[in-house]
């Protein structure tokens, strides 16, 4: 999920202890849209992460080193020049928005103490990393926007800086109290569910929260808030109040959810999820920092694998949907085929009645001696043919239908098997761990047969043979 307000709000709490009164001694840039600012402080040496990439916008402390590049990019020299040496006064957020601002103490180029201010916006595909000057102007930003690009708020050097606007008709829920918020639901006829309507009333809410007050709540997230019952409507009042206090009083922490069965990451929060009963495990983090960082590195490389594993993905896709569709055909082949006795019927009531037929007849009453009741039949003939060889007609209509009913019942054997085969492929690729996993089923597709030695060669590489889980 993208990081929300709320636990924004706890996780500036946990690094604005250990940042206040250090100072920024270097400055990276290992990605477009990654910083990465190396600060010693009371609490010793700490690397911040800041990410403004559309998917997975953040802000956290990082053990790891990161690769830098060669050439640093030109807002990685702009941030050095102005940032470099300066001194962290503090990091805060705007009210209860998705951003933060770091304020800091620096000097100019004639050494004039003065302040800048690093504002970083955490809000999805409008993130942005925006360098502030004392007079409220900007110096610059990672991504700039212009008039093109957005008509309602140009990011570009020179401008003064403002803050994102406001959404419209959203309030503050540490604004709003639970009897408020009863009070609102008692007049409500919407026909939203309640997680949906407090996402739509309330800034800084994720849908994971809503979903959660309305659980907590009234036992169901999706309920239309004009079918609540009165008393749901207070138990609501209650959930939001004692959320809000726990905002308030910043108790939140770092809590990991994973998925129970496959154990890989599904959410993070600030606050203790029991929406999902025992579907999933809910995991304390040691700091939110950690919890971040957990999340988003198995994210990407799930999201990596996932990228590696597309073409592949595709091709086995394919081979499956086509032997479900050739199966299909073969079945319906083989339904056509349970008349076959009626062809082998006409052809011996076409034989028995040989002397009452000549050339060029279109067809021919028959008494149906196989049926008890001895009824008249009417049989469709040939004109090209002899009476002769229209009953031959029929025998070879039947016998090929009787091959047909022996060929297909194998093929569909086998296509059941193969089809069985491309299905556990396929959950074996959703469950590759590494591109070792990936290379060897690549292999085995290429001797099956199902991924040919072209694609095999364009994605060639060294097999080996993948440890065991």
């Amino acid at each position: 999920m993208p990081l929300d307000a709320v636990t924004l709000r706890a996780v500036l709490g946990e690094l604005h202890e250990g940042l206040a009164g250090g100072r920024i001694e270097k400055v990276y840039q290992p990605d477009r849209e990654e910083v990465v600012l190396a600060i010693r402080g009371r609490t010793g040496a700490k690397r911040l992460f800041i990410s403004v990439a559309a998917s997975a916008p953040r802000i956290h402390f990082i053990e790891k080193n990161i690769e830098n590049p060669a050439s640093p990019p030109m807002f990685c020299m702009l941030l050095r020049k102005h940032i470099q040496g300066a001194k962290i006064v503090s990091l805060r957020q705007p009210a209860l928005e998705r951003m933060a601002v770091l304020e800091l103490d620096t000097a100019d180029e004639l050494g004039i103490p003065c302040k800048k201010y690093l504002n970083i916006e955490l809000m999805g595909k409008y993130s942005n990393l925006i360098l502030q000057g004392d007079d409220g102007r900007i110096i610059d930003a990672i991504r700039r926007v212009d008039g093109d690009i957005s008509g309602k708020r140009q990011v570009l050097p020179g401008l003064f800086y403002r803050f994102p606007p406001a959404q419209e008709g959203k309030l503050d829920p540490l604004n709003i109290s639970g009897a408020g918020l009863t009070a609102a639901l008692l007049h409500e006829t919407s026909e939203k569910g309640l997680d949906k309507w407090l996402l739509g009333r309330l800034i800084g809410l994720s849908p994971l929260l809503c979903r959660e007050i309305a659980c907590r709540a009234i036992g169901e997230s999706d309920k239309p808030v004009s079918c609540l019952t009165a008393q749901e409507r207070e138990a609501a009042g209650r959930i939001f109040s004692d959320f809000t206090e726990f905002v308030r009083q910043n108790k939140g922490q770092p809590f990991l959810l994973l998925r129970r069965e496959e154990g890989t990451v599904f959410d993070f929060s600030c606050f203790p999820i029991t929406q999902y009963g025992d579907l999933m495990r809910v995991t304390p983090a040691p700091s939110f920092s950690s919890l971040l960082s957990t999340y988003y590195e198995k994210k990407s490389s799930a999201e990596r694998m996932n990228r590696r594993a597309a073409d592949l993905l595709r091709t086995v896709t394919n081979a499956r949907d086509r032997a479900l569709r050739k199966l299909a055909a073969q079945r319906q082949e083989l339904l056509d085929t349970a008349g076959r006795a009626q062809h082998k019927r006409l052809g011996d009531l076409i034989t028995a009645n040989l002397y009452q037929l000549e050339k060029g007849m279109q067809r021919v009453r028959v008494v149906d001696y196989f049926d008890e009741t001895c009824p008249e039949i009417e049989i469709e003939l040939d004109i090209r043919l002899s009476p002769q060889q229209n009953a031959q007609r029929y025998y070879k209509l039947y016998n090929k239908a009787k091959t047909a009913e022996a060929v297909l019942t194998v093929q569909i054997a086998q296509g059941e098997r193969d089809i069985d085969y491309l299905e556990s492929v396929l959950a074996s690729i959703s469950e590759a761990e590494c591109e070792q996993d990936l290379s060897q089923l690549r292999e085995e597709l290429r001797l099956t047969g199902i991924l040919s030695n072209k694609q095999q060669r364009s994605q060639r590489a060294k097999t080996v043979r993948a440890r065991p889980y």
